[in-house]
């Protein structure tokens, strides 16, 4: 976590360790919404869940 940082409004890794933006590995939440592909929830992962709450 000693290097994570906002970058953009998003989370960003301070690669270099000196917060130089140039250098930073950022995320865009917008972008990632836009290119990446749609995928189906495990099926587990909801009944994981599930039995957890019951007990």
């Amino acid at each position: 976590m000693e290097r994570c940082t906002v970058l953009n409004g998003t989370l960003a890794w301070d690669v270099s360790g000196n917060y130089d933006e140039a250098t930073c590995l950022d995320l865009d939440p917008l972008v990632l919404y836009q290119t990446c592909p749609d995928v189906d929830e495990p099926e587990w992962l909801f009944k994981q869940s599930e039995d957890k709450n019951t007990k």
